[in-house]
């Protein structure tokens, strides 16, 4: 079996495991340009799926829980994505994916009409590490923690 043609390299996957995964992954993204939310959430689905046990200690996990996100986001599933995040806020060992994971989780909760609970999320994210989490995401979000805590938050370039 040949070697999967991806730029980033799965340490920790079999070839087989990434040979399944890495197509997946990628569909995810181009059906999300295409709007087709409905498709790219299962193949975010089945490219989850993919990742081996413990799933949290995958070199994947991380960026293939951001496409995730991102699906849920788009395909208006917000629950299971909170559920998701919730998840892997509790059970990852990397500390540093947690401010992201948090403000993924709050724009799911702040695109759900969850405003309360968004700005705990948002909020503990700054907490833990400042802009971070909100790098490469739309502004309001930052802009909306930065009002519900009662100040003028921003990216620092």
């Amino acid at each position: 079996m040949s070697e999967p043609p991806s730029g980033v390299r799965a340490f920790d996957m079999t070839l087989e495991q990434e040979a399944r995964w890495e197509p997946l992954f990628s569909a995810v993204r181009q059906m999300l340009e295409r709007n087709e939310t409905g498709r790219a959430l299962e193949a975010a689905r089945a490219a989850w799926d993919v990742l081996p046990e413990p799933k949290l200690e995958c070199s994947m996990a991380y960026i293939t829980i951001l496409r995730l996100a991102r699906a849920f986001h788009m395909a208006r599933a917000h629950g299971e994505g909170i559920d998701l995040l919730d998840w892997a806020i509790k059970n990852t060992r990397f500390q540093n994916n947690i401010p992201v994971f948090l403000v993924q989780k709050g724009i799911l909760l702040f695109e759900s009409g969850q405003r309360a609970a968004a700005k705990v999320d948002f909020g503990k994210s700054w907490e833990f590490a400042g802009d971070f989490g909100f790098r490469g995401e739309d502004p309001k979000y930052l802009a909306f923690c930065g009002e519900a805590l009662g100040d003028d938050r921003h990216i620092d370039e």
